[in-house]
């Protein structure tokens, strides 16, 4: 197999990873947003969890965006984009309060695309 052929699949399959976690986290939303309702932060858990979902949806499709650009040409500078949003992420939701099972779980989608994205930067050797 090509170099190029194998940085596309893996670029694909980034991807579908991204878009898996988005829709694992927009289920959870929606879950959130029904048991929310008519509560407040103080006295409702799933209030400032649907916030951090909310905030962890625009950042991961911000990254997956970074990464569909990128496709068009400039694949090194949309990974490296990609890889920011994630972290920026992070640390953005490190100190929220949320039910830890939500924050448990975005943090596994950004370690895990972030390896993923980390891998693609190898397998190129400096290319991507």
């Amino acid at each position: 197999m090509s170099l190029a052929f194998e940085l596309r699949y893996e670029i694909i399959t980034l991807e579908a990873k991204i878009d898996y976690y988005l829709d694992v986290l927009r289920r959870a939303r929606e879950t959130a947003e029904t048991k929310s309702r008519g509560g407040t932060a103080e006295t409702n858990i799933w209030v400032p969890t649907k916030e951090v979902l909310d905030i962890a949806l625009i950042r991961i499709s911000l990254a997956k965006k970074a990464i569909e650009e990128g496709k068009k040409g400039a694949i090194p500078f949309s990974l490296v984009a990609a890889q920011r949003e994630l972290e920026s992420l992070r640390y953005q939701i490190e100190n929220k309060t949320c039910l830890p099972l939500i924050k448990k779980t975005i943090g596994i989608a950004i370690s895990d695309i972030i390896m993923s994205i980390n891998s693609i930067r190898k397998k190129s050797g400096g290319l991507v």
